[in-house]
């Protein structure tokens, strides 16, 4: 059966991974995905017409909070595209969000909730068997709503199947890179111009065994923590190389949660003889400097931090669960073993004030972090804090919700003030390419030049850098 998976347009220079994941396992269940990925350009100017030509018989579309306006707006485009197809919506919020979101967006006609590679196998063959989808485990479905397009109206009951358990052997699950288009993303993703040309993005572990109360990820997969073996990453990293990449980011929310697994994938990546290099997120409190070390000597460019603030007692109220003492100290680790860092800040906790975000703006000049992000804390469906907003009265923008303006009441600051302090910090840190580091990225480009295709990837950059290029495209 035919299966369009659609990745709204976003902010972002992430490659869908979620969707490649959903692609990857419905073709290994029989099925024909393929993903529409409006964050290319090329993409975007011609899926309406490419959907048509397609004919899927289900349309799945991913949405996080921030991108769900965007998501709801390709659905109603979907429709008349594909009036036809079956459309679900699936992602973070209408996992948290169920039934408000399918009353909310009507032209969905069903929503997977959590984990979704089993849930949409289920379903395709339950459509392609003309079966009725309800009563699957992790659907959410109106109860007029049969096979299709028969979505009804506002006032339509919602019914939610059972929870859907969680697949425990990611081993099990084929790797996304197949059904994306990678190469755009080795060319014109961030992390690429960032760090090392050619960077590539993998998650490897499901779950969270921390209890960060501003983060939905841990009421998503759960605290059970779940990890590929080292030697199948390995083996993803090789395939990888031998597809263009010169660099991995893996994006998963801590990397080093397993100290032990860590040892052995620094060790199964020795063996193997791949000298990709790599990057990763880390929490300040899970890094020591014998972990650190082999890292180091495996090849690690880079770790990112979730600083999240400067201040204790903000740190406290986050349930953070670390001291700004344990954040010093991994940034110092990480200078000594010369490995290049990456922060993010957090402003706009309910009970901070100005003398809290000048602890943090000190702390970040003191980490010395290659690069220091800043964001505004804005409440997510799904996680802990999320929930006392909403009991207090606070009710949500989806439809304008990004994370560079105040939504929430800040301690002694004006919502006018929060953003402009925003503003101030993102323009004080924002960091400039040295020139050592601009003819670094000349050699890495023209190394990384293997083909006719990279030839016209290099043209299109250049073209761009001196104005004659489209507009939308992103520049690594």
């Amino acid at each position: 059966m035919r299966v369009a998976l659609i990745q709204p347009p976003m902010d972002s220079d992430y490659p869908p991974l979620s969707l490649g994941s959903l692609a990857a396992y419905l073709a290994a269940k029989g099925h024909e995905p393929r993903i529409f990925d409006l964050q290319v350009p090329a993409q975007r100017a011609a899926w309406p017409g490419s959907l048509a030509e397609f004919e899927p018989r289900l349309v799945g579309v991913t949405a996080m909070t921030p991108t769900i306006a965007a998501a709801a707006e390709v659905g109603r485009a979907c429709k008349q595209a594909a009036p036809d197809a079956t459309l679900v919506l699936g992602g973070y919020h209408v996992s948290f969000l169920p039934e408000e979101t399918m009353r909310r967006y009507p032209a969905f006609d069903l929503g997977v909730v959590g984990e979704g590679e089993v849930t949409l196998a289920e379903l395709c063959d339950r459509l392609e068997a003309s079966q009725s989808p309800e009563g699957i485990a992790g659907l959410v479905w109106r109860t007029d709503c049969r096979l299709k397009s028969e979505i009804g109206n506002l006032r339509s009951e919602i019914a939610l199947g059972p929870p859907r358990e969680r697949i425990r052997d990611l081993d099990s699950l084929p790797w996304p890179h197949e059904h994306y288009d990678l190469d755009h993303y080795l060319w014109y993703g961030g992390y690429t111009g960032r760090w090392t040309f050619k960077c590539a993005s993998a998650i490897v572990s499901r779950g969270c065994p921390f209890r960060c109360r501003f983060c939905a990820s841990q009421r998503f997969w759960s605290h059970r923590y779940l990890v590929v073996s080292p030697e199948r990453v390995v083996d993803e990293m090789r395939w990888l190389a031998r597809h263009g990449a010169r660099s991995v980011y893996f994006r998963d929310s801590t990397f080093n949660v397993n100290r032990k697994w860590l040892r052995e994938f620094c060790a199964a990546k020795g063996r193997a003889g791949v000298k990709m290099r790599w990057l990763c997120n880390s929490r300040v409190d899970t890094l020591d400097e014998e972990q650190l070390a082999l890292m180091a000597e495996a090849g690690l460019e880079a770790l990112y931090f979730g600083v999240e603030s400067g201040s204790q007692r903000i740190l406290d109220y986050y349930g953070k669960g670390v001291t700004v003492e344990q954040t010093r100290e991994a940034f110092r680790l990480c200078h000594r073993h010369g490995v290049a860092t990456a922060a993010y800040f957090m402003i706009g906790a309910p009970i901070e004030t100005r003398a809290d975000i000048e602890e943090s703006r000190k702390l970040a000049y003191e980490l010395r972090a290659k690069y220091t992000y800043w964001f505004i804390y804005t409440p997510l469906p799904g996680a802990p804090l999320y929930d006392d907003f909403i009991e207090r009265g606070y009710k949500p923008d989806f439809e304008h919700f990004v994370f560079s303006r105040a939504t929430i009441p800040v301690g002694d600051l004006a919502p006018e003030e929060l953003e402009a302090l925003h503003h101030e910090l993102v323009a004080e840190f924002r960091r400039k390419a040295t020139r050592g580091e601009v003819w670094r990225r000349r050699w890495e480009i023209l190394r990384s030049v293997r083909s006719w295709r990279d030839v016209r990837h290099l043209g299109r950059k250049l073209a761009r850098r001196i104005g004659l290029g489209g507009r939308g495209q992103v520049e690594g």
